[in-house]
C-alpha cells in the first residue's frame, strides 16, 4: 500500500496515499505518489489537501464495523483529528497497520460500547417506522380516492417515486413491507447489541 494513490469514496479526500515520512490526501485527481506529494503546501478550493508527518502521528483508530480510520496528530502545539472512509476495510485495515509500523504504535484491541451503536440504531428504527407510518397513510388515501400532491423543491425526485410505490402496493402491502423493515432493523439492533464491534487502537 506505501507509495501508491488510492482512491477512496470521501468527498473532498479522493485521493490519499503514504510513504516512510508522510501522509497526504488530496480532492483532485493524481495518478502517482510523486504528483500527490508535489501537492503538499497547496491551499486551493480547487484542491483542498491534508499533509500529515508520519512523525506527527499519535494514534490510528478503527471500529471494525465500518470503514472509517481516524488519524490523531499534532499540528504546532494542537493535538487533531482526520477521519478517511475507505471503500474496503480490509484495505483501511492494511494501511493502518502500515503507517503504525513505520511509526512504532502498538496495537490494542477493546469491544466497542454497547450505547452509542443502540442509540443509532434506535433512531434508524424510528425513523423507519415514521416512513412506513406515513406511507401507509398516502397509499390509504389513494386508495379512498383522495388527491395525491407531488412533491417539488430538493429530493422530491426520491420522495415522489416513493409515494408513486406506495399507492401502487397499497395500504396492506405497504404495511407489510414497512413492518418487514422495521422487523430487520430491530433485528440488527439487537444483533449489534449481543455481538458488539471491536475497537482497533494503535498507539
Amino acid at each position: 500500500m506505501k507509495n501508491q494513490v488510492i482512491k477512496t469514496p470521501t468527498k473532498g479526500k479522493e485521493y490519499f496515499g503514504y510513504n516512510d515520512t508522510d501522509i497526504v490526501v488530496s480532492g483532485k485527481k493524481h495518478d502517482s505518489m510523486d504528483s500527490l506529494l508535489g501537492s503538499i503546501g497547496t491551499k486551493s478550493i480547487l484542491e483542498p489537501t491534508t499533509h500529515i508527518q508520519i512523525e506527527n502521528v499519535s494514534q490510528l483508530k478503527y471500529n471494525e464495523s465500518g470503514a472509517l480510520l481516524t488519524i490523531n496528530h499534532k499540528s504546532g502545539d494542537k493535538n487533531k483529528k482526520f477521519g478517511l472512509t475507505f471503500s474496503n476495510s480490509n484495505v483501511r485495515n492494511e494501511i493502518a497497520e502500515n503507517i503504525s509500523q513505520i511509526r512504532g504504535l502498538t496495537k490494542g484491541i477493546t469491544s466497542e460500547s454497547k450505547i452509542k451503536p443502540l442509540l443509532i440504531n434506535l433512531f434508524f428504527i424510528l425513523i423507519g417506522s415514521m416512513l412506513a407510518v406515513a406511507l401507509t397513510g398516502i397509499a390509504f388515501e389513494a386508495n379512498n380516492g383522495g388527491e395525491i400532491q407531488e412533491f417539488t423543491g430538493r429530493r422530491s425526485g426520491t420522495k415522489n417515486l416513493l409515494v408513486k410505490i406506495a399507492t401502487a402496493l397499497g395500504p396492506i402491502g405497504v404495511g407489510i413491507v414497512g413492518g418487514l423493515v422495521v422487523l430487520y432493523l430491530i433485528w440488527r439492533a439487537i444483533k449489534r447489541w449481543r455481538n458488539p464491534a471491536n475497537e482497533v487502537i494503535f498507539s
